[in-house]
């Protein structure tokens, strides 16, 4: 028997996962709910499955939050949403789906693991909508609190075909109205078709709003985003700009351009919680352009991050773990010396990592897995090319987690998220070279 399951990253125990949703602190423990299908091993209708946890990485299933049970959210289910304590109550804000009806809706709960839907649902429909968006694709709500107020952020598709992220503001938990749209993006009207002729167009999906001081990251989850250069090579790619966040009015202004937060093969619908000066990010740790990962084989499908740390340096997000996260798997940092031909790198025996200093860019490929991956049409999904700052010497982190694997380059100026899937019980990840000086540097600081 050939286990993938991760150890130290959420999969439930069974059934299907996706997008993590309502991260937050109540009562003395963090909760994570994630989107499931409690009936089967694909996307279904869904549910709100609920995780606890004290420190971040050890978490345990506590069971469903939210059922598909009322008129507005009884088709499709209860899709994503977030989580805040107000008055010491939770509330979680998430979008019901019935038929092509989207609207967004509450359940709150006293005690964090009791949740009852708000009598007067929803709080949000198509008459709180600008009247050139859609309620047809008007989803995953992020509520906020700031400068003594209530905010939420939610993605919603303009008439015209893309998706724009809208500002509402708070009146109470329950009445929210609309300030401004503030980003869009018309760059996801693809030119692709799907197997019946069809136009693809785009969505934004999971908005987010992280705040850093008097810098904001405002933070999306891009449907066929086109690629640029060795950017935004995955069928569905997260993003964030960095900039200033007017609230009273509702505008936001860009510092950057929309970047990828990530270059790997399998991240998708981040979600925040931001303690003090701490800002905390988990992601769903799979891909939708490929359902048929592995993990069937052992009653379940889908796993989340590790619980990921985000500070911001020279106008970028950097993803790094949690100290106890570190210490208790096999979390190893590389110093490698790159010769100034191609070099490659092996990680354990599924990950191969190529650096090309002619070009200044890096290759990750998932190799001698056991099954591998594909696209829809069958095209295997087994290599990224990125642009890598290539000078004497490289720094690699990397957490390798059964099927879970999450990459560092040059101390977060890339990071690189992937299910792989070839056999190792043990947590030692054993490394080979070609043309590469490399060191190691242990858990307890020492070269070897």
């Amino acid at each position: 028997m050939k286990f993938y399951r991760p150890r130290h990253h959420i999969t439930p125990h069974t059934g299907w996962i996706n997008d993590p949703n309502g991260f937050c602190y109540f009562k003395g423990q963090y909760h994570l709910f994630a989107q499931h299908n409690p009936h089967g091993l694909s996307w279904g209708p869904m549910h709100w499955l609920h995780f606890v946890s004290k420190d971040l990485v050890h978490f345990e299933e506590v069971g469903i939050a939210l059922y598909p049970s009322e008129s507005y959210d009884q088709e499709f289910g209860c899709f994503s949403g977030s989580a805040i304590a107000i008055d010491d109550v939770l509330h979680l804000y998430y979008t019901g789906v019935n038929g092509s009806h989207q609207t967004q809706c509450l359940a709150t709960s006293s005690d964090g693991i009791h949740f009852t839907k708000f009598a007067g649902n929803p709080i949000l429909e198509r008459t709180s909508l600008p009247r050139q968006y859609l309620e047809t694709d008007f989803r995953d709500p992020k509520v906020f609190q700031k400068e003594g107020s209530l905010y939420m952020v939610v993605s919603c598709r303009h008439e015209e075909g893309y998706g724009s992220i809208l500002l509402f503001k708070g009146l109470t938990p329950t009445h929210f109205v609309f300030v401004n749209v503030l980003a869009s993006f018309p760059e996801l009207l693809s030119p692709n078709v799907d197997p019946n002729g069809h136009p693809i167009y785009g969505m934004c999906e999971c908005p987010d709003v992280l705040f850093f001081g008097e810098e904001v990251a405002l933070m999306a989850s891009l449907q066929f985003q086109p690629r640029v250069g060795n950017s935004f090579q995955n069928v569905h790619s997260v993003v964030y700009s960095l900039g200033k966040l007017d609230l009273t009015r509702g505008i936001f202004t860009p510092k950057t351009p929309f970047l990828e937060l990530d270059h790997g093969f399998d991240i998708y619908a981040t979600q925040s919680l931001q303690e003090g000066d701490k800002t905390y990010l988990v992601y769903w740790e799979n891909m939708w352009d490929d359902q048929n990962y592995p993990d069937r084989k052992e009653g379940y499908c889908g796993a989340l991050s590790s619980i990921r740390t985000v500070t911001i340096k020279d106008d970028r997000l950097f993803l790094n773990w949690l100290p106890k996260m570190k210490e208790e798997t096999n979390h190893q940092v590389l110093q490698i010396e790159v010769k100034q031909e191609d070099n490659q790198l092996l990680l354990g025996k599924n990950i191969a990592i190529s650096f090309h200093p002619s070009t200044q860019t890096c290759d990750i490929s998932r190799v001698n897995m056991d099954e591998p991956i594909r696209f829809q049409d069958g095209t295997p999904r087994q290599k990224r090319t990125f642009d890598l700052s290539l000078k004497n010497r490289v720094t690699l982190e990397y957490c390798i987690d059964r099927s879970c694997a999450e990459i560092s380059l040059n101390e977060g100026e890339v990071s690189f998220s992937l299910r792989i899937y070839g056999y190792s019980d043990s947590d030692e990840v054993k490394i080979s070279s070609s043309g590469l000086g490399i060191q190691i540097k242990t858990k307890e600081q020492k070269g070897k």
